[in-house]
């Protein structure tokens, strides 16, 4: 007779109450250079405005390495929260960038918590300061 053992699965939540930031999640569409350039045009549409709880995380040792301004680095500096939306699930980590009190930030990985569909966990790396146009890479 098979003997069995019990496994506890312990849920996360974040409280509707502790998303009091609004955030801007926006998609990067790359195109051809203007006539005249070699730049490519770069837009930025807004896909959603979430209401979210931000987290800083400090997993490096000090301030991350920055080069005229914008993170170099793309270890997570923040982590945030947002209710699940299957509108925008899963996140483009390469096209998709969230927009914050002034500031950008390069997703760096995005899961469902606990496979619950109930809150998405988004880790960020900031990248600077939204007048550094080289913040929005």
């Amino acid at each position: 007779m098979p003997v069995c053992k019990k496994i506890t699965v312990t849920r996360s939540k974040v409280c509707i109450g502790d998303m009091g930031e609004l955030i801007d999640i926006v998609e990067r569409s790359i195109g051809p250079p203007a006539i005249g350039s070699i730049d490519p045009v770069t837009t930025f549409t807004t896909i959603l405005q979430p209401w979210a709880a931000v987290k800083s995380i400090s997993l490096s040792s000090g301030l991350p390495r920055r080069f005229d301004g914008i993170n170099i680095e793309d270890t997570p500096t923040h982590e945030i929260y947002i209710n699940y939306d299957a509108t925008i699930w899963p996140l483009d980590s390469d096209n998709v960038f969230i927009k914050f009190d002034n500031r950008n930030f390069r997703i760096v990985g995005v899961d469902d918590m606990d496979e619950q569909k109930l809150t998405i966990r988004i880790l960020v790396t900031e990248r600077g300061v939204e007048s550094l146009a080289g913040s929005e890479a």
